[in-house]
């Protein structure tokens, strides 16, 4: 079964906080964001059916980081870089 999901993240480069939209939510999954290093610095599970998601970014470092989307079908991986 080919789950179809994508999502964006918005501002980029964040400041405070940012926000995830899915285009289609349709299965439970995890949140990880890791540092440039893929050290990772926070994780967060997604509730089946949600279609955005706010996190606080005020105590990540400037830096890069990559936001990934991960199900038992799918890795996907966006970069966000966060500016205080």
């Amino acid at each position: 079964m080919k789950n179809n999901t994508d999502f964006s993240v918005y501002p980029n480069p964040a400041n405070n906080d940012f926000t995830i939209v899915f285009q289609q939510a349709s299965e439970s999954g995890e949140i990880r964001i890791s540092d440039i290093n893929s050290r990772v610095i926070d994780q967060f599970q997604f509730i089946n059916g949600a279609q955005t998601m706010k996190i606080n970014s005020i105590n990540y470092p400037n830096g890069i980081y990559l936001v990934q989307y991960i199900d038992q079908n799918n890795t996907l991986t966006k970069k966000l870089i966060v500016s205080h």
